[in-house]
C-alpha cells in the first residue's frame, strides 16, 4: 500500500511540470502539446486547425485589408490560448503512473518532435498557396509613400484579374533577382521624357512626388534626369519611384522598362512601420 501511495504521490509531482510544458508547447505550435500527452485525436485535430484557418483566410482574402490582417492574427492568438488551455486539462487528468520515467519523456519528446514536423510542414504549405504575401521594403526609393524597414501587403493574384494602370503601385521580380517596388508612370505605347528634374507623359507632367534637383548631380544621375524622348516598348511599363533622386528605376539605361511578366502583385498597405502612422494606410 506504502508502494502504491509513493508511485502515485510522484506522478502527482510530475504531473504539474508534464503539464505546463505540454500546454507552453500547444501554445506555440497548436498539437504539439497533445502530442507530448499522448492525445492522439487532440494532436491531429489541433494540427489542422491553424492551417486551415491560413487557407480559409487565403481564400476569403481576408488579408487584404488591414483590418482582416489583425483579425487573423487575433483569431490565431485565440486558437493558440485555447489549445495551451485543452492541453493543461488533459495532461492534469491523464497523469501517468506507471512505466519509467525516462522512457515516457523519450515517448513525448519524440511524438512531439513529429508533431512539430508535420504542423511546421502543413503550415509551410497553408502560406505557400497565399496569395496575399508580406515584405519588408529594406530601400527608399518609394519614400515618403513607404519608408525605409516597411512591411507592404501584397496582392499577388491582383493583375490576374486587372491590367496594370499609371499609378499603380507594384511589386517586381526583376532577371537579375532583385524585387523593387516602383510606381507605374507609364503604359506600352506612351511618350516618356525627363527634363527639369521631372517626368512627362504623352507631354504631361507626371503626378512627382520629388522634383529632383538637378544642379549639381553627377554623370549618371544627370542622364536619369534629362532623357528622352522615347516611347514605352508595347507591352512594357516604365516604372519610377516616388523618391526620384533617390531611385534606381525605369529612367536609368541598364533598368528600362519592365516586362508584364516582370509585374508579380499590386502593394495594398504597410502592417508595419517605424512610422507609426503609416500601419495601416492603403498604398496610394
Amino acid at each position: 500500500m506504502e508502494l502504491s501511495q509513493t508511485s502515485e504521490g510522484r506522478a502527482a509531482q510530475r504531473s504539474p511540470k508534464r503539464a505546463l510544458v505540454a500546454s507552453a508547447l500547444s501554445f506555440l505550435a497548436p498539437g504539439v502539446g497533445q502530442a507530448f500527452n499522448g492525445d492522439l485525436k487532440g494532436a491531429t485535430s489541433w494540427s489542422v486547425t491553424v492551417p486551415a484557418l491560413i487557407l480559409i483566410a487565403s481564400a476569403m482574402r481576408v488579408t487584404a485589408i488591414f483590418l482582416g490582417l489583425v483579425s487573423s492574427l487575433a483569431t490565431q492568438l485565440l486558437l493558440s490560448v485555447l489549445s495551451a488551455r485543452s492541453t493543461f486539462r488533459y495532461a492534469k487528468s491523464h497523469a501517468r503512473k506507471d512505466g519509467s520515467r525516462s522512457t515516457l519523456w523519450l515517448k513525448r519528446v519524440g511524438a512531439a518532435t513529429l508533431a512539430g514536423v508535420l504542423v511546421v510542414a502543413l503550415d509551410y504549405a497553408a502560406i505557400s498557396s497565399a496569395t496575399i504575401r508580406f515584405y519588408k521594403v529594406t530601400g527608399g526609393s518609394m519614400v515618403p509613400t513607404i519608408g525605409v524597414g516597411d512591411r507592404i501587403a501584397v496582392d499577388l493574384r491582383y493583375y490576374h484579374h486587372h491590367a496594370p494602370q499609371r499609378g499603380d503601385v507594384v511589386y517586381l521580380k526583376l532577371p537579375n533577382g532583385l524585387s523593387p517596388v516602383k510606381r507605374i508612370a507609364a503604359l506600352g505605347s506612351d511618350v516618356v521624357e525627363g527634363k527639369e528634374g521631372r517626368v512627362f507623359v504623352n507631354g504631361e507632367p507626371f503626378d512627382d512626388r520629388d522634383r529632383v534637383d538637378v544642379h549639381g548631380l553627377d554623370a549618371r544621375w544627370k542622364r536619369m534626369t534629362e532623357f528622352g524622348p522615347e516611347t514605352v516598348p508595347p507591352g512594357q511599363f516604365f516604372v519610377v519611384g516616388d523618391n526620384r533622386a533617390h531611385s534606381w528605376d525605369s529612367r536609368s539605361p541598364d533598368f528600362g522598362p519592365v516586362d508584364r511578366t516582370d509585374i508579380k502583385g499590386r502593394a495594398l498597405y504597410a502592417y508595419w512601420s517605424n512610422d507609426l502612422s503609416r500601419i495601416g494606410q492603403r498604398i496610394e
